[in-house]
Order: structure tokens, then C-alpha cells, then sequence
């Protein structure tokens, strides 16, 4: 018999489980955009044409993509 306590507990590893993977989620994406950017960086490319790609890459707004580049462009 599950009485609301059991229930309270099983919503909570529910949304904790949830919320878990959705910041492995995030996690990885940034991995991703932080790394195509240094390599486009390290590869002699041009800033403009990085974040073009992290843009249509990982559909990014406009100010998301000029964000993470100035979060992660090395001259």
C-alpha cells in the first residue's frame, strides 16, 4: 500500500532524476561549443565565420552565439 509520503518521495527522485539529466544536457552542449570555438580559434579561422557555425550548429541565437564567443575566443 503507498501512502502519500511514498508518493511525495518517488515524485522527488522523479524530478531530481529529471533535473540531472538536463544539466548533463547543458553540460555537454556548452562541452561541445567551447570546443568548436577554440578549435576554430587554434585552426587560424576567423571569429566570424566560429560563430556562424556554433550559431547553425547548435541554433543559437544571434546573442547566445556573441556570448559564448567572448566567453571562449582565444586571439
Amino acid at each position: 500500500m503507498c501512502n502519500f509520503s511514498d508518493l511525495i518521495e518517488e515524485r522527488a527522485i522523479e524530478q531530481g532524476i529529471e533535473q540531472g539529466i538536463e544539466q548533463g544536457r547543458r553540460l555537454e552542449l556548452d562541452y561541445g561549443i567551447r570546443t568548436a570555438i577554440k578549435a576554430y580559434s587554434m585552426l587560424g579561422s576567423s571569429y566570424e565565420k566560429a560563430r556562424a557555425f556554433i550559431m547553425k550548429e547548435y541554433n543559437l541565437s544571434p546573442s547566445d552565439a556573441e556570448s559564448k564567443m567572448q566567453e571562449y575566443w582565444e586571439n
